[in-house]
């Protein structure tokens, strides 16, 4: 059985999503923004499915939604091929906000690996 990767998982979301994993998983690898970027590509390279829970919807701080759009950067350049890929967006995806455009972009860039990797 594969090991799951939770991004964002001190978040609201990532938190809830962590336990209900641990319900069917021993081992659940997690990785938060405070972990620092430099982690991220290895936890990445080693997972077969991904929650993608990560985003700062509390802030009006543009670096921080840069953040969000660098993290799913990070993790489609080091995805494997055949990872899964569960991607936790939002109503505001696509709105009029930084929020909802990082959303909508982070969907468009996911989208394209995917079609890349069937």
């Amino acid at each position: 059985m594969s090991m799951p990767l939770v991004i964002g998982a001190s978040g609201f979301i990532g938190r809830h999503v962590r336990m209900r994993l641990f319900e069917t998983h021993d081992i659940v690898q997690s990785w938060s923004p405070s972990y620092g970027m430099d982690s991220l590509p290895e936890i990445v390279q080693r997972a077969d499915v991904i929650y993608h829970c990560a985003g700062a919807t509390r802030t009006e701080t543009p670096t921080a939604w840069d953040r969000d759009l660098a993290v799913t950067r990070c993790m489609i350049a080091n995805l494997k091929p055949t990872a899964r890929v569960v991607y936790i967006s939002s109503v505001q995806s696509g709105k009029d906000s930084h929020y909802g455009s990082v959303k909508h972009q982070s969907e468009v860039e996911l989208a394209a690996w995917s079609a890349k990797n069937p």
